[in-house]
């Protein structure tokens, strides 16, 4: 799985009354900037349920990347997160989660029908989304088990490639391929060509068609998806 990444540059550190011009002193330092890494702070809130302790979401920027962090503040400390033994949750991770669903649902609810693979269509079933790239070797691999996946959910898939021009073309000839398919079986035996590891490259793609699907994955990556094959269930896209 290939993920976008910048660099920490923050563990668990002590600073004397961490207000937010203190918090940034300890990010954008030399050694941030000689990576080229800018923070600011987007938010700051108390926690509830632990009186003193604030969450402090952080936004890192690293030339046209940009991914959000968090950390709590209390006293003269800084802590990369709160866990709770008994319930086993972890602040950020839910914190992070929540965020990304959100900002996932606003993209996906503007999407057009045309960029959204459907297999499967049983009201019983939960319907997840997947967002894939043909030349994953992991995303291959998931679907090289679709059909038993379809036995308990329908699907939904967008195609995000992070693989280059090659599978950015994969990705539009599939686009255009399943747009004429009758059939979910039709479809997936579509994916699985453009999937197979064996096909290098296709032909019959512009530049421009090339454009487009680094555009749509690029809209993905933006709510912070760091890898594909990202799959999540469609009732939590609400």
């Amino acid at each position: 799985m290939k993920k976008m990444f910048l660099t920490s540059v923050l563990s668990l550190s002590a600073v004397f009354a961490a207000s937010d011009s203190e918090i940034l002193s300890l990010y954008n330092n030399p050694m941030s900037a000689g990576h080229g890494l800018s923070v600011k702070i987007e938010k700051r809130e108390a926690i509830k349920e632990f009186p003193g302790i604030d969450m402090v979401v952080l936004k890192i920027t690293q030339g046209e990347q940009s991914q959000n962090d968090v950390v709590f503040t209390h006293g003269d400390f800084i802590i990369p997160d709160l866990f709770n033994i008994k319930t086993g949750v972890s602040y950020k991770a839910d914190f992070m989660e929540k965020s990304l669903s959100s900002k996932l649902s606003s993209i996906y609810k503007k999407e057009s029908s045309k960029n959204i693979i459907k297999l499967g269509n049983d009201p019983k079933k939960p319907t997840i989304l997947i967002l894939s790239d043909p030349e994953c070797p992991y995303c291959r691999r998931e679907l090289d088990s679709i059909e038993d996946r379809l036995k308990e959910s329908n699907v939904e898939m967008i195609m995000t490639a992070i693989h280059g021009a090659t599978s950015h073309a994969k990705s539009f000839k599939i686009y255009q391929e399943t747009e004429k398919a009758k059939s979910d079986a039709e479809k997936i035996k579509i994916l699985k060509k453009y999937y197979d590891p064996s096909l290098k490259k296709v032909d019959g793609v512009s530049s421009d068609d090339i454009a487009k699907m680094q555009q749509l994955a690029d809209k993905y990556f933006e709510t912070g998806v760091r890898g594909v094959p990202f799959i999540i269930e469609k009732d939590m896209l609400k």
